[in-house]
């Protein structure tokens, strides 16, 4: 008994493998026979049309006389009508393909007038998008001011600028020698006890603090001593004299102490480790 119900699904298993092979072997002659069918109504149409252009009739219809002409594929039209059925029928776009290859027997005047006007719309678009492109923003430091604040960050030293119009970025005259490839820095010198200012415009930054203090505090030779407005800083002396730096952004209120306010400075050092 089981063998016979093996046998059974045996003879059905075999016999929908065998419908299902039929069905695609019709299915494929269908398809076959669909696109022979298709291509000989092409070619009827082709024909029919080169003899309806023949006959100066449309290429649609084959009725009317034609009046337009396809810039796309060639094909002439007796109205909108047909046009819009012969493109439907194709899938033409209608519209020339202006960059084709043209022989030179076919090259005329026409031809040579819409490469020109098509160069003339390269032209026009590319200015467009220049126009259109947005502008790159300016830099917010000259070039030279940006280079000497890149090469005092190399040494360690944060830079600060003023604003433009400022006084003291106006007068600033600290500056980076790309040849020498070192910092000259502006050196104000203010002796409070004294009450005088003196301003070093060029002070390179391996010179030591104490020789660039002493262009001040020593007297010029045949300077008489009472004359000499830091007769008091030189009596007492280089090494007993202390130079202080002033930090910047930090409030002068009563309430902070000077040593916040003040960085004292080593003589034996140059500008660079100073503010390093």
């Amino acid at each position: 008994m089981a063998q016979a119900e093996e046998n059974e699904e045996q003879l059905y298993s075999g016999s929908l493998s065998e419908y299902e092979s039929s069905e695609e072997e019709e299915g494929e002659e269908e398809s076959a026979q669909d696109a022979e069918e298709a291509l000989m109504k092409a070619e009827t149409l082709v024909a029919a049309s080169a003899a309806a252009a023949a006959a100066g009739l449309c290429a649609v219809c084959m009725q009317q006389p034609y009046k337009y002409c396809c810039p796309g594929c060639g094909c002439r039209s007796c109205s909108l009508p047909c046009s819009k059925q012969h493109k439907a029928n194709t899938g033409c776009t209608g519209q020339k393909d202006r960059l084709g290859y043209v022989a030179l027997q076919e090259f005329d005047d026409k031809q040579l007038l819409s490469d020109y006007r098509l160069l003339e719309e390269v032209r026009r678009v590319d200015d467009v998008a220049r126009r259109c492109r947005p502008i790159a923003p300016k830099p917010q430091l000259p070039p030279h001011l940006a280079g000497l604040v890149y090469q005092a960050g190399r040494r360690r030293v944060r830079l600060l600028l003023m604003p433009p119009g400022m006084h003291r970025r106006i007068t600033n005259t600290t500056r980076y020698d790309l040849k020498a490839r070192k910092i000259s820095w502006r050196v104000e010198w203010v002796f409070a006890s004294a009450g005088i200012r003196y301003t070093d415009n060029s002070v390179p930054e391996e010179c030591i603090l104490t020789e660039v203090l002493a262009r001040h505090v020593l007297p010029a030779p045949g300077t008489a001593a009472k004359a000499f407005p830091l007769r008091g800083y030189a009596e007492a002396g280089l090494p007993q004299l202390r130079v202080f730096l002033r930090k910047e952004r930090t409030p002068v209120r009563a309430s902070v102490p000077l040593t916040s306010r003040w960085l004292l400075c080593s003589h034996d050092r140059s500008r660079s480790d100073m503010l390093a």
